[in-house]
């Protein structure tokens, strides 16, 4: 805090005119170092993967000053809580914010490369995606199957939407039904000289009895 105060007042009085990148992202990733000595020294202090994650990720943007920054400082802002989680599996609570800042993230990137287009069905699916996990880790939660199938029947409509759009909906659709249709082909087929594969069970031969009546002792 110190270090960033001087740097501030410096640049505010002119005496500093420009502040180059590497010394913000020196700052920033100086002021986050104590915590990860906290951390470090006792890992019961998990609070303090926070402001050193959070820190230390601000920092490399800084220093990135590109498309990348957004993209790593919010992944900066999710990876603390899954270290949390990790840590001790009784911090459930860290995988909610831990997998919200993960999307935010993965949004940011979908924008970065041009497919801003998935977006929307995107974000329906990782809503519906705890609520699915939830259910098929435990069968008993059936109601988790309300939010996580409307969601997720939302997000087909938007991708399929989108997909269409493209103009490569009718190529992946073609390519799909022909890979369909081969392996029907193939399942109905039987291999040649593989009886377990016959769609029809083969006869079994009547045991050989025969007709010629014992003789006398």
């Amino acid at each position: 805090m110190i270090l960033l105060g001087i740097a501030l007042l410096l640049e505010s009085l002119g005496i500093v005119s420009i502040v180059s990148r590497l010394m913000w992202a020196l700052i920033l990733i100086g002021i986050g170092s104590p915590f990860w000595f906290v951390y470090l020294s006792d890992r019961s202090q998990w609070w303090a993967l926070i402001p050193g994650c959070v820190m230390a990720g601000v920092g490399l943007g800084v220093l990135l000053g590109n498309n990348l920054a957004g993209i790593i400082i919010t992944a900066s802002v999710s990876l603390p809580f899954w270290l949390i989680y990790l840590t001790d599996r009784r911090n459930w609570w860290a995988l909610i914010p831990g997998w919200v800042m993960a999307c935010v993230s993965a949004i940011t990137v979908l924008g970065l490369i041009g497919l801003g287009s998935l977006v929307a069905p995107f974000v329906m699916f990782s809503i519906a995606a705890p609520f699915l996990l939830v259910y098929f880790l435990n069968r008993s939660q059936w109601w988790a199957l309300i939010p996580g199938g409307i969601m997720a029947a939302i997000g087909l409509l938007l991708l399929t939407g989108a997909v269409i759009g493209s103009g490569v909906f009718l190529p992946v659709a073609l390519i799909l039904l022909g890979f369909w249709l081969i392996y029907r082909t193939l399942q109905r087929r039987p291999i040649a000289g593989s009886p377990w594969l016959s769609p029809e069970p083969l006869e079994q031969e009547a045991p050989f009895v025969s007709e010629e009546p014992a003789e006398p002792r």
